[in-house]
C-alpha cells in the first residue's frame, strides 16, 4: 500500500475526501495506517470510527475501509502512553505524510500555501494576462512550463496637449513661431516668451525648432521682429540676425465704443448702449437670463477666419490663423454722430 499515497494520487483526492481529514492527529495516524499493516491497530492509541467518503481510486478501498472501521474504545492516556503516542507522531512524519498533510490543509483552509499546488498536466493562467502554464507530473507550480509571449505595446489614449513652454524675450503684441515648429504665440506685455500665450496644437516632432538650419536661407529670429541668414556651416547664430527695437505697443481701446450705439454684452444675447463718455464699462445694458451657449471660446480667442463684431457698436474684425482676437484685422469706421437723450 505504500505506492497509494504517491505525487499523482495526492492530487487526485477529491476536496469531499479531504473534509474527512479535519483532526490533523487523526490525519497523520490514518496516513500511517495506509502505509503498514492492519496489525498496526493493536499498537495505535486512536479511536478510527471515521466514515471515509469516496475519491480514493483502485483496489485498495475496501481494505482501507475495513482497516479504519474497526472500533477500539479510548483508553484512558498515562504519561507512558503519552510518549508512546509521541513516538508514533515522530515517526509518522515521513516526507510523504507531511506532503499529504499540507496539501489536505491547504484545501481546507484556503491558505496561501494552495497557490502552489495545480493538477498534474493541467493548464492554468501565469497571472500576467497572457501566458499560460501546463502543471508538472508532482503538481507543484514552481516546476510547471509555461509559454513566454511578451506583452503587446499599450497605446494610451492621447492627452491635452501640453502649453509650449518658451524661453527668452519678444516683442510685446508680436507673433512669433513657439519652439514646436507649429504652434503660434502672442508675445505678453512683459517682453517674456514663458508668459505668452501660445495655441496647443498636436505638432509632429519633426516639426520643431533645432539648432541647424539651410547654409544662406532665412529664419525667423524667434522674437516676432527680426530675421536671420543662416551661416555656410548650417548653424544658427544671432551674429547674422537684424536687430531691429520692438515698436512701443499700442494702447488697447477694447474698453472704448461710439456713444449712443448699441452693442452686443460679453454674454453674447444681452444688449448694451454706449454712454456718452464712449466707455464700455460705463454703458447700460439688458439684464435678460441667457440660455447655455453650445461653445464658449476662452476669453482672447476666436474662430480663425470667421468675422466678428469688434464690440464698438460700428466696426468688425475678422479671426486671424492663429486664432487669437488681438492679432484681428478689424475696421476703422469713426463714429457717426448721434443725438443722446
Amino acid at each position: 500500500m505504500g505506492d497509494f499515497l504517491d505525487d499523482t494520487n495526492l492530487s487526485a483526492l477529491s476536496a469531499k475526501t479531504v473534509k474527512a481529514f479535519l483532526d490533523l492527529d487523526l490525519l497523520r495516524a490514518c496516513c500511517g495506517l495506509l502505509q503498514s499493516e492492519p496489525r498496526a491497530l493493536a499498537d495505535n492509541p486512536y479511536d478510527l470510527n471515521v466514515e471515509l467518503p469516496g475519491g480514493f481510486v483502485g483496489e485498495e478501498q475496501e481494505r482501507v475501509k475495513e482497516v479504519t472501521h474497526r472500533r477500539r474504545p479510548l483508553r484512558k492516556e498515562n504519561k507512558q502512553e503519552e510518549q508512546k503516542r509521541a513516538k508514533m507522531r515522530e515517526a509518522l512524519f515521513g516526507d510523504r505524510n507531511i506532503l499529504l498533510q499540507e496539501h489536505f490543509v491547504a484545501a481546507i483552509f484556503k491558505s496561501p500555501a494552495s497557490a502552489g499546488w495545480c493538477a498534474p498536466f493541467s493548464v492554468f493562467p501565469k497571472g500576467d494576462g497572457l501566458n499560460s502554464c501546463t502543471c508538472s507530473s508532482s503538481g507543484s507550480k514552481d516546476q510547471a512550463q509555461c509559454t513566454e509571449l511578451a506583452c503587446p505595446k499599450v497605446v494610451l489614449p492621447p492627452g491635452p496637449n501640453p502649453r509650449p513652454v518658451e524661453e527668452g524675450a519678444c516683442c510685446p503684441g508680436r507673433s512669433f513661431t513657439a519652439s514646436d515648429g507649429c504652434n503660434t504665440c502672442r508675445c505678453a506685455g512683459s517682453g517674456l516668451k514663458n508668459e505668452s500665450v501660445c495655441t496647443r496644437m498636436a505638432c509632429p516632432p519633426w516639426m520643431a525648432i533645432t539648432e541647424n538650419c539651410t547654409a544662406f536661407s532665412t529664419y525667423p529670429a524667434g522674437d516676432g521682429l527680426n530675421t536671420c541668414v543662416c551661416p555656410a556651416d548650417g548653424k544658427k547664430s544671432e551674429e547674422f540676425c537684424t536687430s531691429l527695437k520692438c515698436p512701443e505697443p499700442k494702447e488697447e481701446e477694447e474698453d472704448r465704443c461710439c456713444p449712443g450705439v448699441s452693442f452686443p454684452a460679453s454674454d453674447g444675447c444681452n444688449t448694451c448702449v454706449c454712454p456718452g463718455s464712449g466707455l464700455m464699462s460705463e454703458a447700460a445694458c439688458t439684464l435678460m437670463a441667457c440660455p447655455p451657449r453650445p461653445t464658449i471660446l476662452p476669453p482672447g480667442r476666436c474662430t480663425p477666419f470667421v468675422a466678428f463684431p469688434k464690440g464698438d457698436g460700428t466696426n468688425t474684425c475678422t479671426c486671424p490663423a492663429s486664432g487669437l482676437s488681438s492679432e484681428a484685422r478689424c475696421t476703422h469706421l469713426p463714429c457717426q454722430a448721434t443725438l443722446l437723450p
